[in-house]
């Protein structure tokens, strides 16, 4: 069974916000030297 974005559980969610984050602040942190 296939999930669509808009099918994400709340658990999903959460994760994928976190590692979003995490990419983030890696990124802004490498720029902003």
């Amino acid at each position: 069974m296939q999930k669509t974005a808009g099918n994400l559980t709340t658990e999903e969610q959460a994760v994928l916000r976190d590692m979003l984050y995490a990419l983030r602040m890696k990124y802004v942190s490498l720029t902003a030297k």
